[in-house]
């Protein structure tokens, strides 16, 4: 099933950023594949960037079941114009999803979606470390869309933790959506930070949209529902 289950967590980075910064400068780090959602958030950010609200310093994909990901990256970033950005990959095949509901499809089709890479790109704690060496201390926000694989693999690396603690100034993740759709009483320090970022009506609306699609989900669960059909 197609679940849109983290779109609405990179609305929570717009909401969030561009209050608080200028420009932010973000590195995304996400699991794309078999759903959609990742797809939608990395195509926002270059919206945002568009507009000026945001700076895309580079795009990590941190699965490696379905190596295609990465492909689809580069392609999204092809169509928004930011061919030229850093791109990081997990080398491993044991994390993910090997589904190829789309990532295959889009990445070894160069004519229709006009991008250079298709399954390979430089391993993902040596793009961090690139990446993150050229940036001002305390100046990079890291978006993580999904599992934080790709990070937990940069903080274990001796000079990727020091780039970590010398460089980045917010990390983005999903706490409370997680914490709604898994336990569903949410503790007091992750609703403590919730409330440090978002005034009352903005609590509301953020908590009410994560309901949404939890139930959604479980809808389209429950009535065998594909979103997405694959056509015959």
């Amino acid at each position: 099933m197609i679940i849109m289950k983290q779109l609405f967590i990179f609305l929570t980075l717009i909401i969030i950023t561009t209050a608080a910064y200028a420009q932010p400068n973000v590195i995304v780090d996400t699991d794309i594949g078999s759903d959609c959602d990742d797809a939608g958030a990395l195509a926002v950010l270059h919206k945002l960037a568009d507009k000026g609200e945001v700076n895309i310093l580079g795009v990590i994909f941190s699965s490696g079941k379905n190596k295609y990901g990465i492909g689809v990256c580069d392609a999204i970033n092809t169509y928004y114009g930011r061919a030229g950005l850093t791109l990081g990959q997990y080398k491993g095949n044991d994390v993910g999803d090997a589904t190829n509901t789309y990532s295959l499809a889009i990445a070894t089709n160069k004519k229709r979606f006009p991008h250079q890479v298709v399954d390979s790109a430089t391993e993902l704690v040596s793009a961090y470390k690139t990446i993150l060496a050229k940036q001002p201390d305390s100046s990079v926000t890291i978006v993580t869309l999904g599992h934080p694989n790709g990070l937990a693999a940069l903080m274990k690396d001796k000079k990727g933790r020091f780039l970590v603690k010398q460089k980045v100034k917010n990390w983005v993740a999903m706490a409370y959506a997680d914490t709604m759709t898994r336990d569903i009483v949410v503790p007091d320090e992750v609703f403590d930070k919730v409330k440090a970022h978002f005034n009352d009506r903005e609590i509301v609306e953020l908590t009410v949209l994560i309901a949404s699609y939890n139930m959604n989900a479980r809808v389209m669960q429950a009535l065998r529902l594909d979103l997405e059909p694959v056509e015959s």
